[in-house]
């Protein structure tokens, strides 16, 4: 089975894509991380194929002694309270907070231009097969039409320059289990709904991170 790992530059921030072992844990297997799917909690989100946004099964719930622990929703979410989607939008600009151990969605905005999937052809990203965080759109039916990276969405990258004294020195980075995080990512606006994945540390498996619907 290809696996398929998202990394960015230090610098740039792009998105990039290699072959390669996924990132996992070494006790995962055994002991499977707060917040990891078993077998059926995979089952009930159809994260891969698509399908119903509404399953009645429970959020799983983070782990309140780990501070990488991330709640993961165990279906779509309806718009909170005061957020709409605007009307006659081309593409939308959607903000999410980390807080409390929880992604949620903050604010939706309306973008001029629609973003492009890009490597729809040749690369699709899937929890199961891929290390990185991502959004994805869906229509009504449950069927993938857009991803697209993103980067360090849980700020728990820290970039260290390289000393310009030193000729031997590089960037480097360091992981952190940050409280908090704000990021945006962008999606047509057309989308049904809309999920967000990624890794609470690059040790960990990737996981559904958000989850709404939009319409």
């Amino acid at each position: 089975m290809r696996t398929t790992l998202l990394f960015f530059g230090a610098a740039a921030g792009i998105l990039l894509s290699a072959c390669g072992g996924e990132v996992a844990d070494s006790n995962t297997a055994a002991n499977p991380p707060s917040g990891s799917q078993t077998p059926a909690q995979g089952a009930k989100a159809e994260e891969n194929g698509g399908g119903k946004t509404t399953s009645g099964v429970a959020d799983v719930a983070a782990d309140a002694n780990d501070p990488c622990s991330i709640t993961e929703p165990g279906e779509a979410k309806a718009l909170p309270a005061g957020i709409t989607i605007p009307a006659s939008a081309v593409g939308l600009r959607l903000e999410f907070k980390l807080q409390n151990q929880r992604v949620e969605l903050a604010s939706i905005r309306e973008r001029g231009v629609a973003p492009a999937w890009t490597t729809k052809d040749t690369q699709i990203f899937d929890p199961k097969t891929t290390s990185g965080d991502w959004v994805e759109s869906r229509d009504a039916a449950g069927t993938l039409t857009f991803q697209a990276g993103v980067w360090d969405p849980l700020a728990r990258t820290l970039e260290a320059a390289p000393d310009p004294n030193d000729p031997n020195s590089h960037w480097s980075n360091t992981e952190v289990c940050s409280a908090t995080a704000d990021f945006n990512v962008e999606i047509p606006a057309d989308a049904s709904e809309v999920r967000v994945y990624g890794q609470e540390l690059q040790a960990r498996p990737t996981k559904l991170l958000a989850w709404y619907r939009l319409r």
